[in-house]
Order: C-alpha cells, then sequence, then structure tokens
C-alpha cells in the first residue's frame, strides 16, 4: 500500500521493484503511531498507528 493523492490505483515502485496499492487517507491513518508490544519470544517493540484513526461511524438508514 502507498497513499494516493486523488486515483486509487496500482502504482510502481520501482525502488522496490514492486507495485502498490495507492489508497486515499493512508497517511492520516498511519500519521502518529503509538509505540507497543508484539508478542514474540521475550517481546518486541513495535510502532502501530492509532486505533482511534480507524474508528468508523456507521449512520443507521431506515
Amino acid at each position: 500500500m502507498t497513499p494516493a493523492f486523488g486515483d486509487e490505483t496500482v502504482r510502481d515502485l520501482p525502488a522496490l521493484g514492486v507495485g502498490a496499492q495507492a489508497l486515499n487517507y493512508l497517511n492520516f491513518l498511519i500519521a502518529e503511531p503509538i509505540p507497543a508490544a508484539a508478542l514474540y519470544r521475550s517481546g518486541v517493540l513495535v510502532q502501530v498507528p492509532r486505533p482511534e484513526r480507524f474508528a468508523v461511524l456507521q449512520a443507521d438508514h431506515r
């Protein structure tokens, strides 16, 4: 995945030799990560996106 500013198409990433799906608002979702512990052997400190940035408000359409 890669950030998109317009069309959400597959884009070539020549430096990595791959293609990536471009997504609008990806840069917002991954901004300001928080530290977390990954459960692997004695633990590994990793950075993860803030959960509240993925909250979705769904209106009740009756």
